[in-house]
């Protein structure tokens, strides 16, 4: 049987198209678009010249792999990126916001990402440019 070579690939990976409608903007986590999985394997693939299918397979493999390492009790550190580790949540008690009805919600984990102090510093910076920016663009209309 012949090994085929992970970089020699004969169809395109499906690329979902990039959200901007204001749809998706101001959610949860913050004011930014929510990009997908498969816009962050298409981007991956551009930045290194590696073909998008073994970009996918080889995300997968280290997701696969981290989640194993989480599974286990482990916790998986990206050097100058953060921390990848489960967090214990406590049983409590919660409420149904319609009825106002109370239940317990049992104990359980969840996976947790804890910046690291370099990368936290970055982000810091990259904000503070922005928003430095913005007062100047709004100073000078």
């Amino acid at each position: 049987m012949k090994e085929k070579n992970i970089n020699e690939h004969d169809d395109e990976l499906e690329v979902e198209e990039e959200d901007d409608s204001p749809k998706s903007k101001g959610k949860k986590y913050g004011i930014g678009v929510e990009r997908k999985q498969n816009y962050i394997i298409e981007r991956a693939a551009e930045e290194s010249g590696i073909h998008p299918d073994t970009v996918k397979t080889s995300w997968e493999a280290c997701w696969a792999v981290m989640q194993d390492e989480l599974e286990i009790g482990n916790w998986v550190k990206l050097h100058g990126k953060g921390l990848f580790y489960l967090s214990k949540r406590k049983s409590r008690i919660g409420r149904n916001p319609s009825t106002l009805e109370e239940f317990e919600v049992p104990e359980r984990e969840a996976m947790a990402f804890q910046t690291s102090p370099a990368y936290a510093k970055r982000l810091r910076e990259i904000r503070a440019k922005r928003s430095r920016a913005k007062k100047e663009d709004s100073t000078q209309n």
